[in-house]
């Protein structure tokens, strides 16, 4: 489950993301998830990289239970979105974005998994 502090201040931040998107936050061993969709037209990823970076800060501030950080650099984490939506554009059913902060970096697949509601145990945080 997670956290009602990391829920509180999502959810705070979720009050700055455009009405269309909703934020997903799973809890996994390795890490935490960080997933949304647009239903507009577009994504501009201009627009959305700055809550991006906000949020990974929010989750930064948590540990995992090794007592690591859970993210490694965040400009790393936005490469990995910049390339996870260039593999998940031609989908088209939903513009989908996601993040997938887990020590392998198996985003294509997690964003799969998550698409397909494969992950039951995700929450999902209404701006």
């Amino acid at each position: 489950m997670i956290s009602e502090d990391l829920r509180k201040n999502l959810k705070e931040l979720g009050k700055r993301i455009p009405g269309s998107v909703v934020l997903v936050v799973g809890e996994m061993e390795s890490g935490f998830v960080l997933a949304g969709y647009s239903l507009s037209d577009s994504i501009d990823h201009e627009e959305f990289s700055p809550i991006i970076r906000e949020a990974l800060s929010v989750i930064n501030e948590y540990r995992d239970m090794r007592g690591k950080e859970v993210l490694g650099n965040v400009h790393d984490v936005m490469i990995a979105f910049q390339k996870l939506m260039l593999w998940i554009w031609p989908l088209k059913e939903q513009y989908f974005f996601g993040i997938a902060l887990d020590e392998k970096k198996t985003i294509p697949a997690l964003a799969a998994a998550i698409v397909k509601k494969k992950l039951p145990d995700f929450e999902a945080i209404l701006p």
